[in-house]
C-alpha cells in the first residue's frame, strides 16, 4: 500500500529533527544557556521546546495506533521529567509546553545542558517518527479531537477551531526551528 501523504509528512519531520539536531548538536553547554536578548530565550529551551511538542505529538498518534512498540503517553508526563529536572509543572506554561513559560524559567531549562535536553530531544523525535510512521494517509483524513483545549492567540494569528491536531503541531515544530 501505499501512503504519499504519511511519506511526505515523514520525511518533512525527519529532516526538521536533523536540522534541530546539526544546528544544536556540538553547541557547549555555555552556547545553549545563551540568550540572544534579554527577553528572548535561549537556544536550549527551544530544543526542549521543539522536543516537548514532539512528545506532545508523539503520544496523540500513538494512543490512535495499533502499533505495540509506540510509547504509551507523554514521556514528559509518564517519567515526570519536570519533577526529575528541578522544575515545577505550573512554571512550564500552557500545557508545560513553554508557551507562556517566564524568560527566567526558560533559562533554567537550558541551563540543564546539551546532555540532558539533546537525550529528551532525540528520544522525542525517534517517538514520533515512530509514531507517525504506524499511520496510513486515511488516518490524516480523518476528524481528530481538538488539540488544543481551548483557541491559542498568538501575535500571529489564532490556531483555528478544527483543525487537525498533527497540522498544529508541525506548524509548531517548524516555526520553533527556522527561528531558532
Amino acid at each position: 500500500m501505499t501512503r504519499p501523504l504519511i511519506d511526505a509528512m515523514t520525511r518533512q519531520i525527519k529532516q526538521i529533527h536533523r536540522n534541530t539536531l546539526v544546528v544544536t548538536g556540538d553547541l557547549t553547554d555555555e552556547q545553549l544557556a545563551l540568550q540572544p536578548g534579554i527577553k528572548a530565550p535561549p537556544i536550549g529551551w527551544h530544543l526542549w521546546h521543539v522536543g516537548r511538542w514532539s512528545d506532545r505529538l508523539q503520544a496523540s498518534l500513538a494512543s490512535r495506533s495499533s502499533a505495540p512498540d509506540l510509547h504509551p503517553g507523554e514521556r514528559w508526563v509518564v517519567e515526570d521529567l519536570a519533577a526529575s529536572w528541578g522544575l515545577t509543572s505550573a512554571d512550564l506554561g500552557w500545557l508545560q509546553s513553554g508557551i507562556g513559560m517566564e524568560i527566567e524559567t526558560a533559562v533554567i531549562v537550558a541551563q540543564l545542558g546539551s546532555n540532558v535536553l539533546g537525550a529528551y530531544a532525540r528520544q522525542s523525535f525517534a517517538a514520533v517518527e515512530a509514531a507517525v510512521g504506524s499511520l496510513e494517509d486515511s488516518d490524516l483524513l480523518q476528524k481528530r479531537p481538538q488539540f488544543y483545549p481551548q483557541l491559542l492567540v498568538t501575535e500571529d494569528g489564532a490556531y483555528q477551531s478544527g483543525r487537525h491536531e498533527q497540522s498544529s503541531m508541525l506548524d509548531d515544530i517548524h516555526y520553533h526551528l527556522v527561528h531558532t
